[in-house]
């Protein structure tokens, strides 16, 4: 008996984690719906200045982010540790770079900083729900590669904070991690240090291979996200005597092999 008491419990947290995550994706999108409908018309009538209105739509996407991680947690469905966000510098713009493991990667970002740019697929752009979200922010869309570089650069250079997932998609799991090199590029034009972002998932949820609904069959998730120390780009140009083409690939094959380190570091004491 009670051992089907134990089964029974455990069922009936699937459930509850099964409805509260399809309520919390609904909120989701109807949040994004509404913003875009309301909200962010009347953010336009506080400036003239585009710069002044896609810097107030960023706060409030930080803060619906913030509410929507919370609500995840507070519903049991997920789980964030953060580890070493105390020690990034704080007077200056970031360049994140994170491996992609999971479809909300970017919102627990995003929620934890408030005026990150961040590049987002073409596709969002014409999404019911995002499409206006991400143009009232000022988002830059990957549609053209080297319009992509040339805006990123120009964010950096100006001084503010961008996130990338140089993956260019979600990872897959159990594949090894390849980075394209256009993050590595943009910080080596820019001449800005990187600050490496390791996310991690705890049971396997929301990758690319998984829908919305596959939520594991026991206990919440856990996305555990390391900030790691700034890494300097300036020797990796002199190591390649300022060609940056050469000095990118250098980059992007460090930023590989410290990402698989980290991640194997976490599934060794996961196990």
């Amino acid at each position: 008996m009670a051992g089907s008491g134990g089964e029974m419990l455990v069922k009936l947290n699937y459930y509850w984690r099964l409805v509260a995550t399809g309520f919390c994706f609904s909120c989701f999108g109807i949040g994004g719906l509404c913003l875009a409908v309301f909200v962010f018309p009347l953010l336009r009538l506080c400036s003239p200045k585009k710069s002044v209105q896609q810097q107030l739509a960023r706060k409030v996407i930080h803060w619906g982010f913030r509410l929507f991680v919370a609500l995840m947690q507070y519903s049991g469905v997920l789980r964030v540790k953060l580890k070493g966000l105390a020690d990034l510098p704080q007077n200056e713009g970031l360049l994140l770079i994170a491996n992609h493991p999971s479809l909300i990667d970017v919102v627990v970002l995003i929620s934890i900083f408030p005026k990150m740019d961040c590049i987002v697929k073409q596709s969002l752009w014409n999404n019911f729900y995002l499409g206006g979200v991400v143009s009232s922010a000022g988002y830059i869309s990957n549609d053209n590669p080297q319009v992509l570089l040339e805006d990123c650069v120009d964010i950096l250079v100006r001084g503010e904070s961008l996130l990338v997932f140089p993956e260019g998609t979600r990872s897959t799991p159990g594949q090894p991690i390849k980075l394209q090199r256009g993050a590595a590029n943009m910080a080596l034009r820019a001449q800005k240090n990187v600050t490496p972002v390791t996310i991690s998932l705890s049971p396997s949820s929301l990758t690319k291979s998984e829908k919305w609904y596959q939520i594991p069959k026991q206990g919440l998730v856990n996305m555990n996200i390391q900030f790691g120390e700034v890494i300097d780009v300036k020797p990796f140009l002199a190591e390649s005597e300022g060609n940056v083409s050469l000095a990118s690939r250098h980059l992007s094959q460090f930023l590989e092999k410290y990402f698989i380190r980290n991640l194997q570091q976490y599934e060794q004491l996961s196990n």
